[in-house]
């Protein structure tokens, strides 16, 4: 079986609890609190897919490790294009309904239409049919995230301008709805959230223990949660 998910948090902070877990190809390990709230030996989930989310059934099971996707979950993850070093956010749509979310080795969220990834021109349109699913990226923070937080650099590579990279301020909405300007640094290839980026891990209360997911709204424009 895939490593225990025992120690993973899971939000709490609305009705569809979710999770960050690292992906497994076999079987995947849950919190117990999810499999508890499924209440069922099969659920059905959503991938990441654009257009219309086909549904698969997989099994939920128990062992001495605690709970589990088991059967049907390595055809689900074949079908998502996973691989190794990815992560994914689980989140329990309540019943015995989930969704996943899949970021691959770049933090990068990814969408699979008829089997191969949406261009990422595409996908940022406004007024395509994959504007539902904006560009996000999400970040397990490391022990100096306080100072500054590093963007994912295939993300800074397909959606921002270059003429934005050089002192540009851009907005963040929070995790409780408030609004933030902070800079963005650049370092040789790296960018980063820097000027007010403290400040605003103070306000939010963020820690070590979260994973932030990142969605770009466009216009430099940032909505943040944890996850």
């Amino acid at each position: 079986m895939a490593s225990s998910a025992g120690s993973a948090a899971v939000s709490m902070g609305n009705k569809h609890p979710r999770v960050l877990l690292p992906f497994t190809c076999d079987s995947l390990r849950i919190p117990d609190e999810i499999a508890e709230g499924i209440g069922a030996e099969e659920a059905v989930v959503f991938g990441p897919t654009s257009g219309e989310a086909a549904p698969w059934r997989v099994e939920v099971g128990w062992d001495g490790d605690g709970a589990f996707l088991g059967r049907g979950w390595p055809e689900f993850a074949g079908a998502c294009g996973a691989g190794v070093a990815w992560y994914l956010v689980l989140r329990h749509r309540g019943g015995g309904v989930l969704t996943v979310k899949a970021f691959d080795a770049s933090s990068c969220l990814r969408i699979r239409e008829l089997g191969a990834p949406v261009p990422p021109a595409v996908e940022a349109t406004a007024g395509s049919k994959y504007a539902a699913r904006k560009p996000q990226f999400i970040r397990v923070l490391p022990r100096d995230f306080m100072e500054k937080l590093l963007i994912s650099a295939k993300f800074v590579q397909q959606y921002f301008p270059n003429e934005h990279l050089n002192n540009c301020t851009t907005i963040v909405l929070g995790p409780h709805g408030k609004v933030s300007h902070i800079e963005l640094e650049r370092n040789w290839s790296d960018v980063f959230f820097a000027g007010g980026w403290p400040q605003f891990v103070v306000f939010h209360n963020i820690t070590e223990a979260d994973a932030l997911l990142l969605r770009y709204e466009g216009s430099m424009v940032f909505t943040v949660k944890s996850v």
